[in-house]
């Protein structure tokens, strides 16, 4: 049995603003191999000799092996020479393992992808003729007796939200530019976005409310600890267009996008802006004398 592992990892490609709509993903994915994923493999039934002496190999839960593409597999027991595992080229790992019926689990992905919601599958292997020197599994879980397993980056939903100063209401129709703080890399270190660079833009609902429509890269595991080139997951938002009614401010807002663990799919950040609204003083003058008239006065 090959247990294969494929993923979307933070390989960014961003196309030019020029060429892109600010309301389109500029951030482009590739699928590639994912190593250093931890699988468990344990005996779904008393996994026991053909030979007719009932030999119990590996009794009902029991572990069988840990498997990390990338490296191969560790074996409890190697049954008598029966369990191998081999290493391919992409980093799969192709195990032989007595007849029966396995559970094999993913219990450990690597940093900045999710666990699929399913992280366990059933594996049968029956032998059905003298003829077969190895049998391939026999449930639906594989195709071409490969399990392909697919972890999905972690997601990013990044809002911001603006309101009246005095009201606490919300401020529609606001327009802000969505910024990054510093360089996004690509998985081999080359800048793809440069610092200051504007990512898109996104204007407020009726509720003051707008979200960045697509994920963007989050920190990248060791930032601030390595001297290498990894994202930092920094953003910030400014305000470019606003009601005439208010003053435009234009202070950035940051916000911080950080992975959280193998169970977490999304990643949230919110900016709150609050606005004052512009003021204008009128003073009443007596029209004779040009002489002011006190405490009489518009806002």
């Amino acid at each position: 049995e090959t247990i294969m592992k494929t993923s979307n990892i933070d390989s960014f490609i961003y196309t030019n603003a020029m060429n892109v709509s600010l309301q389109q993903n500029p951030f482009k994915y590739e699928d590639v191999m994912l190593n250093d994923v931890v699988f468990e493999l344990y005996a779904k039934e008393d996994i026991v000799t053909q030979d007719g002496q009932n030999t119990t190999w590996f009794k009902a839960g029991e572990l069988v092996a840990t498997i990390t593409t990338g490296s191969g597999a560790e074996f409890t027991s190697d049954c008598n020479g029966i369990c191998k595992a081999k290493l391919e080229e992409n980093g799969a790992v192709t195990l032989d393992v007595p007849l029966g019926e396995y559970e094999i689990k993913e219990v450990k992905t690597t940093y900045g992808h999710v666990l699929q919601s399913i992280n366990s599958w059933n594996l049968k292997f029956v032998w059905n003729s003298q003829d077969e020197e190895y049998v391939s599994d026999i449930s639906d879980n594989t195709q071409d007796d490969v399990l392909d397993i697919r972890n999905e980056l972690v997601s990013t939903e990044v809002r911001v939200t603006k309101k009246d100063a005095r009201t606490s209401k919300p401020v529609p129709d606001t327009t802000f530019g969505f910024y990054t703080k510093d360089n996004i890399y690509d998985k081999d270190g080359n800048v793809i976005l440069k610092a200051g660079s504007k990512i898109t833009e996104v204007k407020t609902d009726k509720d003051g409310k707008a979200i960045i429509p697509f994920s963007v890269p989050v920190m990248g595991e060791g930032y601030g600890e390595k001297d290498l080139p990894i994202n930092s997951g920094d953003y910030y938002f400014l305000e470019e267009n606003i009601s005439d009614s208010y003053y435009i401010s234009e202070e950035p807002i940051f916000v911080h996008l950080e992975y959280k663990n193998q169970e977490t799919s999304i990643v949230t950040a919110e900016a709150k802006v609050i606005n004052e609204q512009t003021e204008i003083e009128v003073d009443k003058m007596m029209i004779a004398s040009s002489v002011e008239i006190p405490n009489c006065h518009l806002k």
